[in-house]
């Protein structure tokens, strides 16, 4: 767990098995997510809860170190009677019965990578990536996935059988909670420049390279004292790929970034911002949404399944493959104040309908795992 959601659900995890001492409980985690943990818990672990860092990296070589060796002597140590693999698929599986979160929609929505904003030399990349992942869709398994769409598609395109994937709702992390509670009682509002949150990695399948043509688009509609603050680090290729374009088409101006932002300083960005942007191609689920709802920030998104399943009529969609159809989508949102307040008052009831809050996920979390360990139920043979 290294980026964004994995980040949150990671940090979101930790605070409630920090809390509940009704089991033991063994947490291998990457060296950020240990860091964001120890700056963002007031209090040291609890003795019920067993800390131990492992790289967490993306290098193929590294996850095989990880899977073949790291993972199996601590499994081997502490003989736990389930693990539980947050962000999967993993490679590894574990002798003892294993859960794991899904969280790669390549595999989900075949349909459209090919439409992915690639090279060649990317193309190839990612298609020889989603064969190793393939690879870690193994048998003996209990999937947990965070929507029903997710549920579905898995049956459908990977032919896991439907008893053996269970749903529990993705939420906002009790940190992000606490920091827009906070946020709001020491006044933090949005600027008086319409500042456009975009709180995503650049990735592919986010779609962010649009942002410099997107900014000319929303210039051309009549849209002028905006910023989009992104969270991308700023010595970064692509970051300097996006100010070189928004330099040509003189838009410069409308885009900054705030860098790898820690999960503890988000809420104050949500607070400040005039309206949260996901032009995302592809997701799994996304925390973005439920953390727009609670700081009551209208969402402008990409019309597709899981968008709608997630954010219903809480959010401004858009054809993420149309920049006119995204910029009008955008401009209907900042110009209009009663549009926003419809939205920030749908995501108000999005978030009671819809979404746990964050202990509701942990007790969801926490019983899945109890009846797995009781009765295998859901394990193939």
């Amino acid at each position: 767990m290294n980026t964004g959601g994995a980040i949150q659900n990671g940090l979101s995890l930790l605070h409630h098995l920090d809390r509940c001492d009704r089991h033991e409980y063994l947490v291998v985690l990457s060296r950020r997510l240990a860091r964001e943990y120890r700056k963002g818990e007031a209090s040291p672990a609890s003795p019920h809860l067993h800390l131990e860092e492992v790289g967490g990296q993306s290098h193929p070589l590294a996850q095989c170190w990880e899977a073949w060796r790291a993972l199996p002597a601590l499994e081997e140590k502490f003989q736990p009677q389930i693990v539980f693999s947050l962000s999967g698929p993993s490679l590894w599986r574990a002798k003892a019965p294993h859960a794991e979160g899904y969280a790669i929609p390549h595999l989900l929505y075949p349909e459209i990578v090919p439409k992915l904003p690639l090279t060649r030399r990317q193309r190839q990349k990612l298609s020889l990536i989603l064969r190793w992942t393939k690879l870690r869709i193994r048998k003996g398994k209990h999937f947990v996935v965070q929507t029903e769409i997710v549920r579905q598609r898995l049956s459908q395109q990977l032919g896991i059988k439907l008893d053996s994937i269970s749903v529990v709702k993705n939420t906002f992390s009790p940190l992000f909670q606490a920091g827009i509670v906070q946020g709001k009682s020491e006044g933090i509002s949005p600027q008086e420049q319409t500042i456009i949150l975009v709180p995503s990695a650049f990735y592919p399948h986010k779609n962010l390279h649009l942002l410099p043509r997107l900014a000319y688009a929303l210039r051309k509609r009549g849209t002028e004292d905006f910023i989009f603050r992104c969270t991308i680090p700023p010595h970064s290729t692509p970051w300097q790929q996006l100010t070189t374009e928004a330099t040509q088409l003189g838009v410069l101006t409308h885009l900054e970034t705030i860098g790898t932002c820690p999960h503890a300083e988000l809420p104050r960005h949500y607070l400040e911002s005039t309206a949260i942007f996901l032009p995302t191609l592809l997701e799994c689920s996304s925390s973005v949404y439920p953390e727009s709802f609670f700081a009551h920030r209208p969402v402008v998104t990409s019309d597709f399944d899981f968008s709608r399943e997630l954010c219903g009529a809480a959010a401004e969609y858009c054809n993420p493959f149309d920049l006119n159809d995204t910029a009008g989508a955008l401009h209907r949102v900042l110009s209009d104040l009663e549009r926003q307040r419809t939205l920030t008052t749908a995501g108000t009831k999005q978030l009671e309908t819809y979404f746990p809050d964050p202990s509701e996920k942990w007790t969801a979390q926490r019983e899945l795992l109890e009846r797995l360990v009781a009765s295998h139920e859901g394990f193939a043979s």
